[in-house]
This record gives C-alpha cells, structure tokens and sequence, in this order.
C-alpha cells in the first residue's frame, strides 16, 4: 500500500495537536471553575462559622447574663435591706453606748437574757418569788427586750448572708470580679464585730479580738441557727430559741459571747463605742459598693440594649 503523502500526514498530525490543545484549555478552563467554586465554599463556609461564632457568643452572654440575674435572686437581691437594717440597728446601738444610763439600760436588758437562760431571772428581781416562766419572758422578748432580741437577730441575719455568700462563692464563675470584692467587702464586716481590726499592730488585734471580739465561730453559728432550707427563721421563732430553756438541747449557749458582746458581760459592754463606729463604717462601705455596682450594672445593661436595637 503507498505511503501517505506528506501533506495527508501534516494535516492528521495537525488536527491531532489541535485536539490535544484544545483538550488542555478544557481541562484548565474546568481547573479554574474548580478553584472559583473551591474559594466560594470557603468564604460561605467562613462566613457561616463567623455568624455560628458570634450567635454563640451572644447566646453564651444571655446565658452568663441568665445565671448571675439566677444568683442575685439568691444570695444578693435581699442583701441591702438586711444590711442597711443592721447598720440602722447598730447606730441605735452606737447611740446608747455613747449616753451612760441609755448604757446601763442597755446592758440591763442583754444581762436579763442572760440571766433567764441561767434560770437566774427572777419575779421582780426577788429570789424568794421564783424565776420569770418561759411565758413571762417570750412576752418581754416582744416588749421591753425588744431592742436586744432584735439586736441579736438582725446580727445573725446578717451572719447567715455573709457565710452563704463567703463559703459557696457563688459568683466566682459568673462575675469574679463582683465576687472577690464581695467577699473583701463582707469579710471586713466580720473583722470588725471581731475587733481584728484597728490596733497598731497584728499583735494588738489579735488580743483585742480575744479580749473585746464577737468571735468568727460565734458569728458563723449564729448565721446558721437561723437559717431555714433557702431562708430564714421569723422573729418569733427566733425568740423560742432562748424562751425554751428546758429542751435537751440548748441553741441559746450559741449567744453568750454575744450577749457579752452587747452588754451582759459583768463589767459592762465589751463593744466600745469606736467598736460600734467600725462596723457601721464597714456595713457603710458593704452598702455603698452594692449601690454603686448596682448603678454600673444597670447602666452598662441599657447601653446594651440601645445598641442591640
């Protein structure tokens, strides 16, 4: 068979080249769509991770927001008007340590609570006519004792907020800033019930807290006695604690230091007047800085609902 003429072989080699390089601009056309597509998927892929984030981050933010609103029902919402009362009732306090026969009737009243739960609190101060009854002296308890039973109870009130909030550290997660302040804040309130601060040395605080301190166990039990589940005790059943002095166990005995503290001790009042100055100072600051991050809380919420709209 006769060879192919050279123009015959030029022109198959030719188409041939041609579909090669068409081929080639084919497969780089379908390479670049690949690459378009490829980068497309990427920046939906980001952008969708990008909306994913900052849903989340939002969503985490109502949650934390959702949390703490949760624990400052709990353990703060009620903290200002327990605070504020006590600091009320120890300016009262203050008050009559600061006129001598307000004193003395003050320490007579804490001395006479003490004396009842001796079983040395007689009829008309009369051995011969026998002890006061339990009757007798729940009736004083809401009369003429009044002022040193409430001083007692708004004291362990105040005791069972601050263990609560100092031993559970609820907020240390949610807000650690809050909480560390708090607990300094709350700590320096018991510091000056136990006359740990103001001597000039550490030395000297230490044996005036012995000496003049509403200790930190006495503190910590009384908070406890009249807690009930998430709450506490009424007044009332706060007083049966020391009326009912013929029940096995004895939860007045928690108070002694206490009554002490106030006025029963014999040589009079172990809390001084610059004592009682103190812990009002302390529950001043406690109140001003619950105030004052109320305020800033408040404010930074309605910058953030302005900007959501």
């Amino acid at each position: 068979m006769p060879e192919n003429p050279l123009w015959l072989r030029i022109l198959l080699t030719g188409g041939t080249l041609g579909a090669l390089i068409a081929g080639f601009f084919k497969l780089w056309e379908l390479r670049q769509q690949l690459k378009r597509i490829d980068r497309e998927v990427n920046a939906k892929l980001k952008a969708d991770v990008t909306k994913m984030e900052v849903e989340m981050e939002a969503r985490l933010k109502a949650e934390t927001r959702s949390q703490t609103a949760r624990l400052r029902q709990t353990y703060i919402n009620a903290l200002p008007f327990h605070v504020g009362l006590l600091r009320d009732h120890m300016s009262g306090v203050r008050d009559k340590l600061a006129d001598p026969q307000s004193a003395r009737e003050m320490a007579g009243w804490f001395s006479e609570i003490k004396r009842y739960g001796e079983r040395r609190l007689f009829k008309d101060n009369d051995p011969h006519k026998g002890v006061i009854s339990g009757e007798e002296f729940s009736a004083c308890c809401h009369y003429h004792l009044i002022f040193a039973m409430s001083t007692l109870y708004y004291s362990s009130l105040f005791f069972l907020f601050s263990q609560r909030i100092r031993s559970l550290a609820p907020f240390s997660e949610a807000d650690s800033r809050f909480s560390d302040k708090l607990d300094e804040h709350l700590k320096f309130v018991g510091d000056a019930f136990a006359y740990k601060t103001g001597a000039a040395t550490p030395e000297e605080n230490r044996v005036e807290a012995e000496r003049r301190g509403l200790w930190e166990t006495v503190q910590n039990n009384m908070g406890a006695l009249v807690r009930r589940d998430d709450w506490y005790i009424t007044y009332p059943e706060f007083c049966r604690i020391f009326v009912n002095i013929d029940h096995s166990r004895r939860d007045d005995h928690v108070f002694m230091r206490a009554l002490d503290f106030f006025g029963a001790y014999a040589g009079g009042p172990l809390l001084t007047i610059d004592g009682a100055k103190s812990i009002i100072a302390a529950l001043d600051s406690l109140l001003h800085f619950l105030f004052e991050e109320r305020r800033t809380r408040h404010a930074a919420e309605r910058e953030r609902l302005v900007a959501s709209t």
